[in-house]
């Protein structure tokens, strides 16, 4: 089952959030998780800085459903972390200048990438992602989310 624009998700966290852009397509074994731009109708009930928001989602065969991590997930911040990066392989910048990188994580007990915002920006992984991110002839963009469907392999 796909997730398109303008499909509601079912989020624990507001009634009908709209998914305005699928940005990314990560392809698991068992799911395929997409990285979305959504719009949240709920702004003010729930007190939210903004009234959108990125977030992975994924169609269980009835709905479209976050994705929620039942344990404590890697962090770019916890260098002391057992989760090491595999790879980041795109990001989305919000209309104020704030970036959160599409990372996936090896040997992390689920599939499902991460959004993270708060970044060592001189970490290997993110000097090499920008550095494909400018190499001549990417598909890769800074100006705009892209679409990228990113085969994830399983332990």
């Amino acid at each position: 089952m796909s997730v398109y624009a303008g499909d509601i998700i079912n989020a624990p966290w507001s009634s009908r959030p709209t998914i305005l852009e699928v940005l990314f397509l990560v392809q698991t074994a068992d799911l395929d998780f997409y990285g979305v731009l959504y719009s949240n109708p709920d702004p003010l009930k729930w007190d939210w800085p903004s009234p959108t928001g990125i977030a992975w989602v994924y169609h269980d065969g009835l709905q479209i459903r976050t994705w929620q991590e039942a344990g404590q997930k890697p962090s770019f911040t916890d260098y002391s972390s057992d989760f090491e990066i595999e790879q980041i392989f795109g990001h989305y910048e919000n209309a104020q200048g704030h970036v959160s990188y599409a990372v996936k994580w090896v040997d992390y007990n689920v599939t499902c990438p991460t959004w993270e915002s708060d970044i060592n920006y001189s970490c290997k992984h993110v000097v090499d992602y920008h550095q494909r991110l400018s190499a001549p002839g990417s598909a890769l963009t800074r100006h705009q989310p892209c679409f990228e469907v990113v085969t994830a392999t399983t332990v």
